[in-house]
């Protein structure tokens, strides 16, 4: 896959939202991890592991559908070093349909490679519109910023 150049990992997310939008498979695998240890959780509990395999799962779904709109809302940040983890709802609808389609409340954890930040994990639940996350930046306990460290997400 083409090595990304996100100076950010908003622009990456950016990116996310744009090839899922336009059914791009391009600025898709631009946007994934090409590492093993990428890893997706559909909203149906499906895991797909590997950046390739997950740009081809992905795709398979542009097939046969217009354009979609992506309405955002919610999104809670928190970045350390070369990790950054966004958690957001996502109102999914057709474009030219005014009806929701789909809500799903999402993560996406990015990384620095050393050659831009690229998506890594990405786990999506069905959202309920009765709840909402907070918007609000908070700092992670210590406790977890060990456990990430363990995992090696922190260098």
């Amino acid at each position: 896959m083409e090595n990304s150049h996100f100076s950010s990992p908003e622009d990456a997310e950016n990116a996310l939202y744009e090839a899922l939008s336009n059914g791009d498979r391009v600025l898709l695998g631009r946007v994934w991890t090409d590492e093993a240890t990428a890893m997706l959780v559909n909203a149906s509990g499906e895991i797909i592991t590997d950046g390739t395999a997950i740009v081809v799962a992905i795709s398979k779904s542009f097939e046969g559908r217009g354009p979609l709109i992506y309405r955002l809302s919610s999104n809670a940040k928190w970045q350390h070093q070369k990790i950054s983890v966004h958690s957001l709802e996502e109102s999914i609808y057709i474009e030219g349909d005014r009806r929701r389609q789909s809500y799903i409340v999402t993560t996406n954890v990015f990384i620095d490679t050393g050659n831009g930040w690229r998506l890594s994990v990405r786990q999506m639940t069905p959202g309920s519109v009765t709840k909402s996350i907070k918007t609000e930046r908070r700092e992670l306990p210590d406790s977890l910023v060990r456990n990430l460290d363990v995992f090696g997400l922190l260098r």
